[in-house]
C-alpha cells in the first residue's frame, strides 16, 4: 500500500510500529524508507508499563494548554518556545525532602546532560514544579543556580494554580498535602524533537545511561 498524502510528522508512524498496549498487541505493516525510522529503533529496557504511562505515548506536549504557565525568568512558557530537539520532562519541586524522588531524579537528570554535553547530543531537560505557591521564578532561579542547571540544558517551569492543576492532570501526576511535605508519584516523559512523547518512566531512580542511549537514538537528522 502506498500513503497518498506527505505525511506531516513521520515520527508518528515510526511510533505506531513499536506501539504496545497491555492486553493488546497492535501489528502493522508499514512501508516507509527505513532509514527514517531506523534512528527510533532504541527500545528502553525500564520504560514503565503502567496503563498510565503507556497512554502517554505518543502524546505531542505542544497541543497541551500551556496558559499561565511560566520559566525561571518568569517569562510566559509553552513547549512549543522549546527547540526542535529531544526532550525529557519532570515533575518535581524544589524543597522534596526524600531523597528517593526529586533529588534522585534530578541528580540522575543531571548525569543525563552532563552526558549529552560531553557527547555533544541536542537535547533539553524540562522540570515543572508541583508546589507552585511556593517554587516561584525567584526560587527557581536560585534552586537551578545552585544545583548547576544550565539554561542551555534545562527549563523549570512553574506556574498558577489552575495550570498547576491541568498539566499536572494530563501526565497522571498526584499530589497530597502542601507545605514543603508533598506527597506525590513520578513520571518522566522522554520526547522525540517534535515533542512527541515516546517513552515514560516512573520514580526517581531513573536510568540516566538508558536515558542517554534514547536522546542519542532521536536526534534530529
Amino acid at each position: 500500500m502506498s500513503l497518498p498524502y506527505k505525511l506531516k510528522n513521520l515520527n508518528l508512524v515510526c511510533h505506531l510500529s513499536t506501539y504496545r498496549r497491555a492486553g493488546m498487541v497492535l501489528a502493522a505493516s508499514l512501508f516507509v524508507i527505513s532509514t527514517s525510522c531506523n534512528r527510533h529503533a532504541f527500545q528502553p529496557q525500564s520504560a514503565a508499563q503502567d496503563d498510565v504511562s503507556l497512554a502517554l505515548e505518543g502524546l505531542d506536549i505542544d497541543t497541551l494548554d500551556w496558559t499561565g504557565v511560566v520559566n525561571r525568568e518568569g517569562e510566559e512558557a509553552t513547549s512549543e518556545n522549546e527547540p526542535d530537539v529531544p526532550l525529557v520532562l519532570s515533575f518535581i519541586y524544589t524543597r522534596c525532602p526524600m531523597k528517593t524522588m526529586c533529588p534522585m531524579a534530578v541528580a540522575n537528570l543531571k548525569a543525563v546532560t552532563d552526558q549529552m554535553e560531553q557527547q555533544q547530543l541536542d537535547g533539553k531537560v524540562i522540570l515543572f514544579s508541583i508546589d507552585p505557591s511556593f517554587d516561584s521564578p525567584d526560587v527557581l532561579t536560585e534552586y537551578g543556580d545552585t544545583q548547576g542547571l544550565a539554561m542551555k540544558r534545562w527549563s523549570l517551569l512553574t506556574g498558577d494554580r489552575e495550570a498547576f492543576g491541568r498539566i499536572t492532570k494530563r501526565f497522571g501526576i498526584t499530589t497530597e498535602g502542601e507545605s514543603g511535605a508533598i506527597m506525590h508519584n513520578m513520571r518522566t516523559m522522554v520526547m522525540d524533537s517534535d515533542h512527541v512523547t515516546r517513552w515514560v518512566y516512573r520514580g526517581g531512580a531513573l536510568p540516566s545511561q538508558e536515558i542517554v542511549a534514547a536522546m542519542k537514538a532521536l536526534q534530529p537528522q
